[in-house]
Order: C-alpha cells, then structure tokens, then sequence
C-alpha cells in the first residue's frame, strides 16, 4: 500500500483496514476487541491496538489466516456482508471466520434497519447450525450516537427498528429487510435512485413475532440475494481514490471528530461479540 505524505495514523490505518478487506478473504480483521467504553461499535477497527488480544493469546489457531468464506462491499451506508448467522441471547451472532475447526462471530444487533456491534470487547463461537444470512451494518459510529443507542431500548419511539436484532429463534429462515422509506432520492443526473432492495436474516417464522420491518420470504435458500443498487452505491478499492459521497449522502451523515477516519458514517448504525 503506497504511503501518503501528511497522511495521518488513523487515516492510514482506516485506508489499509479497507486494503485488507478488499485484496484478501482474512476473517480476522473484524476480529478486534476493545475497551474504550463504547457500548455500541462499527464493524471496522480504530486502531492496531485493537488486535493486541490476538498475539497475546497461545492457541496457534488464533496467529494463522482466519478463513473468511463471504461477500463484504462498500456502500454509502455502510458495509454490506454476507456470512453465516444465528440468534443468541437477543442478538445475532455473525460468523467473521477462524481457523483449527473453530467459527468466531461477532454479536450484532440492530437500529435503524442497520445491525451494529455490542459486546465490542469479546468474541463468541459460532454454532454449525447457523444459517446464510445478508445484512446491511455501520463501518462506525460516535461515542454520541453510541449512547443514544444503547438507551433506545427506552426510547422506542426514535426509531422504526429498536436496537434489537429479530425475535429469539427455533425454527430458522431467511427474511428480507426493508428499510424505511425516506422519500425519493435522486442521482446527479436526476433520475431516481434505485434503493436497497433487500437483506435477509434468520428469524422467527411465528406469524405473532413478525415486525414490519421483516417480510416472509418464501423462496429463501442459502444462496446469496440478489440486491439492487444505484450504479454509485457499490465502490470498487482504490488506493489512489476515497469512494464519492453523493449530495445526499452527504446531507444524511454526521460528522465524527475533524481527523477522523470514518468521519463520513452514516449517524445511526454500531456493534459486538464475546468469546467462550
């Protein structure tokens, strides 16, 4: 990766974390751990630091490539993966590889139709029954929003999905999520911009359970749904670019600290995980 004079370390550290998930399929990048306070965290890592657990620890497992058999994009709003899920203790745990027959996931959980990471300074195994899954989550978010979060559980009314993943599960199936409609967004050229189409997540299939924001699916497999984008939704890496934000990307986001790398995220998205 070439050095950028004046670049600062977390704009440069974001830029390789970016180069990584984009040139290899290494698990491990999601696997960071922190204990910075923040309830409720992005997918990506802040800092170098963050992966101090993983030379610490013995097992040799844990100093190999961790596979990573998923889809991972960019996108304006976020990180769009596709990976193995399941539903534990009221949040879905979301498989980001491993090594030596061991599956680690991250526990998420949802607001704002978007999944975030709780439980930042742990990671948990993942079962063999989880099931295929396609999700929409936050790169990152501010210690703000993070709070804000955590207390939606008191404040419902803020947004259409609590911060909550679907309803503890039996019986497994995929779903689509639809998110909200926030009226018709344009592309420069003034044609309408093609939205999300849908994300899918196992669920509880109990028509008493369904929240407005999950549809039954009934044609769902473990292959990968098709998902529609505008033709700038999707970024391919390039290092000698950042991706563009439209008008209206930019008019819908928050601003982090000035110097910080993701300073363009989305304001409502975070996440987690444990380890056993």
């Amino acid at each position: 990766m070439p050095v950028r004079y004046g670049e600062g370390s977390d704009q440069a550290f974001a830029r390789l974390v970016r180069k990584i998930i984009h040139d290899t399929t290494d698990g491990s990048i999601f696997a960071w751990t922190s204990n910075d306070g923040q309830n409720v965290r992005g997918l990506l890592p802040r800092s170098i630091s963050e992966f101090r657990h993983l030379t610490s620890t013995p097992e040799t497992s844990w100093h190999q490539l961790w596979g990573f058999d998923v889809s991972v994009q960019f996108s304006n709003s976020g990180l769009i993966l596709t990976s193995r899920a399941t539903i534990q203790a009221s949040s879905l745990m979301f498989e980001i590889g491993g090594a030596a027959s061991k599956e680690f996931g991250i526990r998420l959980q949802m607001w704002e139709n978007r999944f975030s990471r709780v439980d930042s300074s742990l990671l948990s195994q993942v079962p063999e029954s989880a099931s295929h899954c396609r999700i929409l989550a936050a790169r990152d978010i501010d210690a703000e929003t993070s709070r804000s979060m955590s207390n939606s559980s008191n404040c419902s009314k803020t947004s259409t999905v609590p911060l909550r993943p679907p309803d503890t599960i039996q019986h497994m199936s995929c779903n689509k999520i639809l998110p909200s409609s926030t009226g018709t967004k344009r592309e420069g050229s003034g044609r309408p911009k093609t939205p999300l189409s849908e994300y899918s997540v196992p669920r509880n299939e109990s028509p008493h359970d369904i929240s407005s924001s999950f549809l039954r699916d009934d044609d769902c497999s473990s292959r990968g749904y098709q998902v529609e984008f505008s033709d700038r939704s999707i970024f391919d890496f390039d290092d000698d670019g950042e991706e563009p934000l439209s008008h209206d990307d930019l008019h819908n986001t928050k601003s982090l600290d000035p110097d910080h790398p993701y300073q363009f995220e989305p304001m409502f998205i975070g996440g987690g995980l444990e380890i056993n």
